[in-house]
């Protein structure tokens, strides 16, 4: 008997059937994280509190959590959605993914097809960093990841592999390959896969894809140092497999040149961690913290 799909219909009915809880207390917040910290390898950085709730809780659902049975071992379809509005908040919108099931990759290829990409070579190229990125070992701690948060994902791949045809085309002068990567890029926050994430991010007080305005306006010119800063600029930057005419955008790179430039300002870093330490909000009003301040500020702006 084959598993039934979850739609978006699950989700809209389970959000409007949530029921009213009790907000939890602190030490449960700090055992949930707990849990979530001891269960997760993350494989890339993401810079924001937001991606890190949407990003990882969905990625660690663990045992425990959503309640769901064992299905189809051969499947990573469980046919099972967000259990409640909170999971729905932290976990993502659609059915979760168990990520230790052999045909994951042929399911993050079928949940993903309608995000568009300038080749079917980048393409595979997000999907195998999907996959090494989220695979887990079947018969370790079960991890659940939902189609929501990886269909996100692979839209935010496809960005960055539009950003690299821009790259190649501004500099060739391919006109009709640059104009059809402005296009792409500067609708990505139309696409389907985009819009459900960010529906969750805003109504959670964040927007996470206020990049995808900076960068819009970016690929008008012809600045490429611009365009890779607004895609590292989101947090987490490109995997180097989908920017290889683009390497500024890819965040090894980014945060070797940042480390780079740190090293040659190494006051800078002093200046962090003293602020950090004396700037608490009883006394931010202090002249010392307030000249600590500026001071960081100006050696941000050099390091720009």
């Amino acid at each position: 008997m084959p598993t039934p799909s979850w739609s978006d219909e699950h989700d809209a009915l389970l959000a409007r059937s949530a029921p009213d809880l009790p907000e939890p207390t602190q030490a449960e917040v700090d055992r949930t994280w707990n849990r979530i910290d001891a269960a997760a390898t993350p494989t890339r950085p993401r810079a924001r509190r937001g991606r890190i709730l949407v990003g990882v809780a969905a990625a660690v659902a663990v045992t425990g959590f959503s309640g769901i049975a064992v299905a189809d071992l051969n499947t990573a379809r469980t046919g099972a959605g967000p259990v409640d509005e909170e999971d729905l908040r932290l976990g993502g919108a659609g059915e979760r993914l168990d990520t230790s099931a052999p045909d994951l990759r042929e399911v993050f290829a079928a949940e993903s097809a309608d995000v568009p990409f300038p080749s079917d070579e980048a393409r595979q190229a997000s999907l195998d960093w999907q996959v090494k990125s989220l695979a887990t070992t079947p018969g370790s701690e079960r991890v659940l990841v939902s189609t929501g948060a990886v269909r996100s994902w692979i839209a935010a791949d496809a960005v960055c592999a539009w950003a690299n045809q821009w790259a190649v085309s501004t500099r060739s002068g391919d006109e009709p390959a640059r104009n059809a990567a402005i296009k792409q890029i500067q609708s990505a926050d139309t696409w389907p896969a985009i819009t459900v994430a960010d529906a969750l991010f805003r109504a959670d007080g964040s927007d996470e894809y206020a990049y995808l305005d900076v960068l819009s306006t970016a690929v008008e010119g012809r600045d490429q140092r611009a365009v890779a800063k607004a895609l590292v600029d989101n947090g987490s930057g490109c995997d180097a497999s989908l920017v290889p005419d683009l390497p500024d955008a890819s965040w090894p790179i980014f945060h070797e040149k940042r480390e780079a430039r740190q090293s040659q300002h190494p006051s800078s870093d002093r200046a962090l961690q003293r602020s950090t330490t004396v700037a608490r909000p009883g006394n931010l009003d202090d002249p010392e913290v307030q000249e600590m301040l500026k001071h960081l500020d100006r050696l941000r702006h050099v390091e720009r």
